[in-house]
């Protein structure tokens, strides 16, 4: 009846600011962080998240903006990730060995290059070449949210 709703939203307030403080609490966060993106972290940022990222906007934003920025973050470590497709490639030690130079892969790290890769038209020799550099599925697909 309407004489209990002033009780049952009594009750529910404590709740609700108990949830929301555990929500903003930014060590839950890191924790979430760290165990989600564990082996992104391992093989392409030395096991350490690449930003101070509570100094920044906070564990919890990171732990969002994360999932869109791995690629280019991981391209301030040295690393030439390119993303073909939905696969993922680190192609870091191949720059002295692509044909077309270094500075193609190099400009292209931290990006979707599908479009740029499908419009020099590579061989199937070079199709084939690339897949020893991607990434395994389970690297990236914390990241993609899966």
């Amino acid at each position: 009846s309407h004489c209990a709703a002033p009780a049952l939203v009594a009750g529910v307030a404590p709740a609700c600011t108990l949830l929301r403080s555990v929500a903003c609490d930014q060590s839950l966060w890191e924790d979430l962080f760290r165990a989600r993106y564990a082996p992104l972290l391992a093989r392409l940022f030395g096991g350490e998240p690449p930003r101070a990222a509570a100094a920044d906007a906070g564990w919890r934003a990171f732990y969002y903006a994360f999932r869109r920025s791995w690629p280019a973050l991981a391209a301030e470590r040295g690393h030439v990730v390119l993303q073909l497709g939905d696969q993922y490639y680190d192609v870091t030690t191949y720059l002295d060995d692509h044909p077309g130079g270094p500075e193609y892969l190099s400009d292209a790290a931290g990006t979707d290059a599908t479009g740029a890769f499908d419009a020099v038209g590579h061989s199937v020799r070079a199709r084939e070449l690339l897949r020893q550099f991607a990434l395994p599925e389970e690297l990236f697909s914390a990241a993609d949210g899966e």
